[in-house]
């Protein structure tokens, strides 16, 4: 390479007209947005040089993403939240849907691997298999939730009764030395008026369900195995498990926060 002081280069027709492409030439996966041409000097060890520059914008083909990665991607997540219509005994089914789903996205994502550039950044697709990676997992870990207070063995239940149990009142083998009023997998204290004011019906709701929620977290959080024996032993005469709350609650949050998440993702993106 010459110095400027010895060859200076510039485009025969001047920057922008001196480079044109045959328009019946197409590429596969890109478009040409422009080229756009320059004549600079750059300084390169200590010594000044000339350099002709042509810069490529290529703009990706929509189409064949969304046909080989966006929507596979987004089925195998939809596929996920088939574990939720499925009763908590049905381990096996469960566990293989969520690892079978998993395992295929981690494969589809390397095949992306192979036909995108590398580079150091996330890029939009990325983010997209990442997130899609993340509803998997929680799904998983959602059933792993559910299975934790399963109530009554782990086979096939003997039959099934709509939120069985709801109106049993129970008196023995108190977990946490209290008087509880037992739903399937939930207890609540009774609230006691120490003032002997009325206390609105509504309200009264409100609050056992706040203190039964609350203590349903803390047995969970904590591992309360003695909470565990117990709701088990109160169901086992029965021989049924009752439908999963946490199940009902994931058929419409997981939809919900997958469709929020498209839409700020492509409003974002586009």
């Amino acid at each position: 390479a010459n110095a400027v002081s010895d060859i200076e280069y510039g485009w025969r027709l001047g920057n922008n007209k001196s480079v044109n492409f045959d328009t019946k030439v197409l590429l596969s996966q890109f478009d040409l947005i422009q080229y756009s041409q320059y004549d600079e000097i750059s300084y390169i060890n200590g010594r000044n040089f000339s350099i002709l520059r042509v810069d490529f914008v290529l703009k990706r083909h929509m189409g064949y993403y969304i046909l080989q990665v966006y929507i596979p991607s987004s089925m195998l997540v939809i596929l996920s939240w088939v574990s939720f219509f499925i009763h908590r005994e049905a381990t096996a089914d469960r566990v293989n849907i969520g690892v079978m789903t998993f395992l295929s996205l981690t494969t589809l994502s390397f095949d992306i691997r192979n036909y995108t550039a590398a580079v150091p950044y996330l890029t939009a697709l990325d983010w997209f298999v990442i997130m899609t990676h993340a509803f998997l997992l929680a799904s998983l870990l959602q059933f792993s939730f559910v299975h934790y207070f399963t109530k009554f063995g782990y086979g096939e239940p003997l039959a099934y009764y709509n939120d069985s149990l709801d109106c049993i009142e129970l008196s023995d083998d108190n977990p946490a030395g209290i008087d509880y009023i037992a739903r399937p997998s939930l207890y609540y204290p009774h609230f006691i008026n120490t003032n002997g004011k009325k206390i609105p019906t509504n309200e009264i709701s409100f609050l056992r369900n706040v203190w039964r929620y609350f203590h349903r977290f803390w047995f969970c959080m904590s591992g309360n195995t003695k909470y565990k024996r117990s709701i088990r032993k109160r169901t086992s005469q029965f021989g049924v498990n009752s439908r999963s709350e946490l199940d009902s609650f994931a058929r419409i949050v997981f939809p919900t926060g997958f469709i929020l998440f498209n839409i700020l993702y492509w409003l974002y993106f586009l």
